[in-house]
């Protein structure tokens, strides 16, 4: 659903500046942190909050509420990468 459009040009530096309307409307401040996304074809801009409630929502629906943390992340990587060493030496 589109609700707003604007029409924009990539500075010869490969810059694009976001209109000041859709940048209050998503509340992007100037220097604020966002993610861009390749998306079939388009760009998808999130702001740091927008990806964050995504990640909540999606840890939310995998049951991992209250029960992740960095550490339980960086632990489970590691036995990933071990499996994966495990199973390249078996080659």
């Amino acid at each position: 659903m589109i609700t707003m459009t604007a029409r924009a040009r990539v500075s010869e530096s490969g810059r694009l500046s976001i209109p000041v309307d859709m940048r209050r409307e998503l509340g992007i401040e100037k220097g604020g942190a966002v993610s861009l996304e390749l998306v079939e074809g388009g760009l998808h801009i999130r702001t740091a909050q927008q990806v964050r409630t995504r990640i909540r929502k999606m840890a939310h629906e995998l049951g991992w509420t209250g029960k992740a943390s960095v550490d339980d992340f960086l632990s489970w990587k590691r036995e990933e990468a071990a499996r994966e060493d495990d199973s390249l030496d078996r080659m």
